[in-house]
Parts: C-alpha cells; structure tokens; sequence
C-alpha cells in the first residue's frame, strides 16, 4: 500500500486528493496547506466528517504480545501489514515510553532491545487516564493497526495505531 501526503490543498490539491482517495492501492495519510482557511475546509471536509465505531465498543480481530507483534513485523512486514493492517489489535506489553506531547495527546510506546517499537496514541477522555501510567507498568491497549514499516537505515521496525484506547481487562 502506498502511502501519500499532500502539500498544497487550494484547488489543485483538492483536486489531488479526490483523485488519490479513489485509488484502492493507496492510503492518503495527510495534508498540509500553509493557509489556514485552505486546511480547516479539507479538515472538514475530509478528516471530521470521518466517522469510526468507538474502538472500546469494537471487539478485537486479534490479540497478542508486543513484543510477538514486533517480532512477527521484522520477520516480515509486508505479511504482518496483510494480516494486521486496518484491524482492531488488543496489544498487552510494558510500557517502554510514555510519551506526553501536551495537555491533549499522549503516546504509549511498546520496544524491544532493537529499538523496533509499536506506538499508540492517545486523545480526548483517554489522555488524562494514560497520563497517570508511567514506563515499567503492564498494560493493554486497544487500536486499529495503521500498518509497520522497516527503517532499512536504522534496522528498526515502527508499528503505528491510531483511535487507540485503554483496554479494560
């Protein structure tokens, strides 16, 4: 799966990212315009209009260990972006990182010894629940697999999630 960014989205890039959508092969992951009318109309239009099953009401596909997950990326993540990609994963590890970029996000990062790492971010009313974890502690989390991809330069593998939640076991 090819994933495409969109730089400029006044009406040509609209145009773009129309065409982009429609092509099965392709994720549009984002967009940027340096005008801020330009990105809260594509916002609207194509990010909050965006409606999901709440992830805590959605039974998972698949439930595992972070650090099998991680590995069963570097043995092939072509295969794994197959069986994962886009599914509800219910993922049960220590909290490596914690990450906590300001008062409305926060970032849950699982790794193993190679620096290979899934990471899980966190928004709204699931922020100040996560804030109160802290590195060491065992938890479970519940996302949809946005996929992983191999830094060929760093050897390390990176496995995104996204509408991620606290899973209450």
């Amino acid at each position: 799966m090819l994933k495409v960014g969109v730089f400029g989205v006044g009406h040509l890039g609209k145009f773009h990212l129309n065409s982009w959508k429609e092509i099965n092969t392709v994720e549009l992951v984002g967009f940027y315009d340096p005008f801020d009318e330009n990105a809260i109309t594509v916002a609207e239009k194509y990010v909050f209009d965006e409606k999901h099953v709440s992830t805590s009401d959605t039974t998972s596909d698949f439930t595992v260990n972070a650090t099998d997950l991680i590995k069963e990326f570097q043995a092939g993540d072509s295969a794994a972006n197959a069986k994962y990609r886009e599914k509800i994963l219910t993922v049960n590890g220590i909290i490596s990182e914690l990450e906590n970029p300001n008062d409305s996000t926060a970032n849950i990062k699982f790794a193993d010894s190679t620096g290979s790492y899934a990471i899980f971010p966190f928004q709204g009313e699931s922020v100040a629940e996560v804030k109160k974890l802290k590195a060491g502690d065992n938890v479970s989390v519940k996302g949809s697999c946005s996929g992983g991809v191999l830094s060929e330069i760093l050897g390390t593998e990176s496995i995104t999630f996204k509408r991620c939640v606290l899973n209450k076991k």
